[in-house]
Formats: structure tokens, C-alpha cells, sequence
């Protein structure tokens, strides 16, 4: 049966290379009275008749717990939105004969996903390459997160929402020649390898957050049949300097698009009447194999030549059973012998003995104000801890740990040749976060030569570095009414540099008031710590970035 094979190969093969994990077998019942259970080698089963819930208040259950491999039993009849977010060490996930719906994003964010598989029986939703797609193959639900290309196959006419979501080994997508109508919101938020896009002619609608965060996106080919550009489609598009659209002046003029937090084309050329491509059926140069890769291309059929190559994943071994040699006990590995049913080829599998749980960062706590932004900014890849167990909550934020997390926000782009003036940034972990944020108006020094990383961040710049971020890296323009900082007690101790910002940053609602016997202080030079930067920085991405 494939639910056999799946649960057996699959488990198997991505214990390959063992890491001592943190995990203990565990159960748990969800809203509804769906059950679930963690066994000690990462296999997450769920079980029982009815629904996932959502998941739409932040990581779920099993974030923390090192999961690998997802089994959805037979009876589970849906997956709820987001139902697995922040599950990002997933790489296997088995769908039964019963699973007909899936909410918005319900497999997204699992940035290790190498392969969907899905019960032959099931009438909604079938599998090619790892990738899931909707039975009659017109949709692709969700790619795999481990490709560094993807050929979206003739025949699908819609991209589901969070499709390609965080999918940041992705660096080219090569879209149908035709027939194509359809990318869904969110497709291929944070992105930040993709380089370059030719969108399909067919398309109407480029629908919101759908490159988001895509931060080496430098060309984009928009054909005559859009007519909208929904918001915050190409935010934090940091590269992005070409728009090539195939209609006419008058065509883009009528165009509607979302300024609501400015002009995503503000800085951008947009070339009209650009030519439209229009590719020839892809030719099989190499076929691939077990462990090698193949190589098909295309070619525009008009008179421009544009060739296109693109890689075939390589097939993988198709292991059998094979014949475990030692058994795993609480401190011992055990191994199994297997050998690939296409190639011949042999390998030892490690199966890994009993671990222990540990939760993350022993120093947060769950029920604590700040828990929410804690666990969003981790779950995003924003902030880390201060080593592998601590988080330090309440530890002081400093001026290259702010600087860090807009760093990580972007994607780390690289900064290779990118100077400073500051003799005291010119090495050490925060170099490049420095460098780039002093390459974008982001931050100034303390003095002409100095950046002073390790001095605490007051509230003031805190406002000051979040909308030089705001306004200079995602080109928002002011749309809003300042708050009057008159309107609090120390409001004229704000400093002169950082009125205009505070009272920007205040109107947002990233600096709130401090309490102080039932009145509200803005503090200017007070400091904050780690956990109030993490509240901060989810409230810009929720409430200002509309990310999250």
C-alpha cells in the first residue's frame, strides 16, 4: 500500500544524516476531537474523523517540537488554515483518501518540505514530483521548498495562495505557455532568491502579497491581459528596477493599482509595448536519474530567440523495505541495509535511538505579554536567541541587534564590497546588517566614525531606524496624520533629530506610550528589551506590512 510505503521510506530516508534532536513521543486531542500523536522519530500522526482546525493566531502546537514527517489518518476530512505554521523542520507530508480541503496556507511555511504525498483514492488532490496538486491537475496547491527551479507543468490554469510561500532556495519559475489565469495571494511571499519573472499572458489580476519580500527580484515581464496590481504585491522588492509590459501607454495607464502604502513602481522603469514571449513546448536535452539531474529548454517563437534551460529533479532512489541489522534502543543508533529499485544502488540507513523534549528557549514564557511577538519574529526568522536555549527576554536591545533583525527582514542580501565609515563596524557578526542598513538610509553613526553596535537602542531611535526602514526601503509615502507629541507629559524632551519620526512612528502605532500611574510617558531615551523589540517589530509587519 502507498500509506505503508510512505510511512516507512519516507520516515527512513530523512534520518540519512542523524542530528541529535529534542522530541519525546507525545499525544494530545485537537478542537473537534481529531487525536494526535508524536512518536520519538519526528512522525507527527493525526487521527480520527472531522477537521483540522485553523490556525490563524500564530505557531501551532507542534512548532517546537523537531516534527519531520506529517501523516494525515483516514477520517481527517480537512486541513484548517495555517494549520502547520511554524513547523519548519517538516520535510515529508502523507495525505489519506479522506483529506478533501485544505484552508488557506494549511502546508505553507515549512521551508524543509522536500515531497507531498498523497493516497492514490483520494478524489480532491494528487502528487507529481513531490509537488500537490488538485485531482484534475489545473491547480498547483504546493510546491516542494527544497527546488532551486520549478517548471509549472502545461495544463495548470491556477497557482494556490502560499504556494511557493518562504521558499527562499527558489530562484526561477518558468510558467505554461498559455492557459495560466490565476497566481493566488501570498504565492511566492519571501521568495528572496528569485531573480527574475515573466508572467503568463492570461493574467488578470496580480493579487496581494504575491512577491512579497522577493528581495533579488529585478525584472518583471507584466503581459497586456493585467489589469489590476492588488497591495503589497512587490513590497520589500528591494532589486526590482525593470517592468516590462507588453500593452500599450494607454493600456498601463488604466491599469489599477494599489498605492495604498505607496507606489510599488515608484523607483521602477516601466517599459511599454515590451515584447510579449511566447515559448515553444519544452525539449528533453538529458534525462535524469537517480541521483543526476536532467536538462530540458524552450525557445521563444518570435523572432527575439530568447532560450530558455531549466533543470529536471533528479528521480531519487526508490529504496525497499530493506533488512534492519541492529534495532535502536534509548542510547544506541540502529541501522537498516537498503537498496534503490531502479539503480541497484545500496545504502545504510540510521535509525535514531529515544531522545528527550526541551523546549526552545527555557526563559520565555508562555502566558507573558510578550509571547505572541516573541514567537512571531523567531517563526519568521527575524530574531534568534542569544544561544541555542535563551532567548533573554528582558535583556537590553542594542543598536547592531536592531539593525540585525531589519537585516534578516530583507533577507540578507549580500554586502560583499559594501563600506562604512564606522571603524567600529567594520567586523563581527552585525558587519553586514550594518553595511547594508547605512547603504539605505536606514541608520547613522553616533559620530562620523563611529556606529557604537553594542550601545544600547533608545526608544527615539527605535523610531528613527523603523521609518527610515519604512520610508526608504519599502518607498512608503506619508499617508497618515503625525501624532502631536505634545499630547504626552515628555513629548518636548523628544530629541530635535528624531521629532518628525517619533511622531510618524507614534501615529503608526510602532512606539506606544509607557504607563506611569494612569498617564501615558514616550520615555525618548529610555532603552528596551529584546521582548519589547520583538511586540514592535510584529506589530510593523502586521499592522503596517500587513505580514502575518
Amino acid at each position: 500500500m502507498k500509506k505503508k510505503l510512505l510511512s516507512i521510506l519516507l520516515v527512513l530516508s530523512l534520518m540519512l544524516a542523524l542530528v541529535p534532536a529534542a522530541f519525546a513521543a507525545d499525544t494530545g486531542t485537537l478542537e473537534g476531537g481529531l487525536t494526535w500523536t508524536l512518536d520519538d522519530g519526528g512522525l507527527l500522526t493525526i487521527s480520527g474523523e472531522g477537521a483540522i482546525p485553523d490556525n490563524n493566531a500564530g505557531p501551532c502546537i507542534w512548532a517546537d517540537m523537531n516534527v519531520t514527517v506529517i501523516e494525515i489518518g483516514t477520517g481527517v476530512t480537512a486541513i484548517g488554515a495555517h494549520a502547520f505554521q511554524g513547523c519548519d523542520e517538516v520535510e515529508y507530508v502523507y495525505l489519506s483518501d479522506t483529506v478533501e480541503t485544505l484552508g488557506t496556507g494549511a502546508l505553507s511555511g515549512m521551508s524543509a518540505l522536500q515531497a507531498i504525498s498523497v493516497d492514490e483514492a483520494n478524489p480532491a488532490f494528487t502528487e507529481r514530483d513531490g509537488t500537490l496538486y488538485t485531482k484534475d491537475g489545473k491547480t498547483l496547491v504546493q510546491a516542494s521548498a527544497v527546488v532551486t527551479e520549478f517548471v509549472v507543468p502545461d495544463g495548470v490554469t491556477a497557482i494556490g495562495s502560499y504556494a511557493f510561500s518562504g521558499y527562499e532556495q527558489l530562484r526561477h519559475v518558468y510558467f505554461p505557455a498559455g492557459g495560466l489565469t490565476t497566481i493566488g495571494s501570498n504565492a511566492f511571499y519571501g521568495c528572496t532568491q528569485l531573480t527574475d519573472i515573466i508572467l503568463p499572458d492570461g493574467l488578470t489580476r496580480i493579487e496581494m502579497n504575491v512577491f512579497n519580500r522577493c528581495s533579488a527580484l529585478a525584472e518583471v515581464t507584466i503581459p497586456a491581459s493585467v489589469t489590476e496590481v492588488r497591495g503589497f504585491s512587490f513590497m520589500g522588492c528591494t532589486a526590482l528596477t525593470d517592468v516590462y509590459y507588453t500593452g500599450t501607454q494607454a493600456q498601463w495607464d488604466a491599469v489599477r493599482i494599489d498605492t495604498s502604502y505607496g507606489n510599488p513602481f515608484k523607483n521602477v522603469t516601466v517599459h511599454v509595448d515590451a515584447e510579449q514571449h511566447v515559448f515553444g513546448a519544452w525539449q528533453t536535452v538529458e534525462q535524469p536519474g537517480c541521483e543526476q539531474t536532467g536538462t530540458i529548454t524552450r525557445t521563444c517563437t518570435n523572432d527575439c530567440g530568447l532560450k530558455q534551460t531549466a533543470a529536471v529533479a533528479a528521480l531519487g532512489h526508490d529504496w525497499d523495505d530493506g533488512v534492519v541489522t541492529t534495532k535502536p534502543n534509548g542510547v544506541r543508533c540502529g541501522f537498516q541495509h537498503v537498496t534503490c529499485r531502479r539503480c541497484g544502488a545500496e545504502d545504510v540507513v540510521v535509525l535514531p535511538p529515544e531522545v528527550l523534549a526541551y523546549e526552545q528557549f527555557g526563559d520565555v514564557n508562555p502566558n507573558a505579554w510578550s509571547y505572541e511577538g516573541i514567537q512571531f519574529c523567531v517563526m519568521m526568522g527575524y530574531m534568534s536567541g542569544t544561544d541555542t536555549h535563551t532567548f533573554a527576554p528582558g535583556a537590553v536591545t542594542t543598536r547592531a541587534q536592531l539593525v540585525q533583525i531589519l537585516y534578516n527582514f530583507v533577507g540578507e542580501p549580500d554586502m560583499t564590497g559594501v563600506t562604512t565609515p564606522f571603524v567600529d563596524a567594520q567586523s563581527g557578526w552585525y558587519r553586514d546588517a550594518v553595511a547594508w542598513a547605512y547603504q539605505n538610509n536606514v541608520v547613522a553613526g553616533t559620530s562620523a566614525t563611529t556606529f557604537s553596535p553594542n550601545e544600547p537602542v533608545t526608544r527615539e531611535q527605535i523610531a528613527v531606524v523603523l521609518m527610515g526602514f519604512l520610508m526608504n526601503v519599502y518607498a512608503i509615502e506619508r499617508t497618515w496624520t503625525p501624532a502631536d507629541l505634545a499630547a504626552f507629559p515628555d513629548g518636548g524632551s523628544v530629541s530635535g533629530w528624531a521629532r518628525t519620526e517619533m511622531a510618524d512612528a507614534v501615529a503608526l502605532g510602532l512606539i506606544g506610550g509607557a504607563e506611569i500611574d494612569g498617564t501615558l510617558w514616550l520615555k525618548p531615551q529610555g532603552q528596551a528589551t529584546r521582548a519589547e523589540i520583538a511586540t514592535i517589530f510584529e506589530g510593523m509587519c502586521r499592522n503596517v506590512l500587513g505580514i502575518g
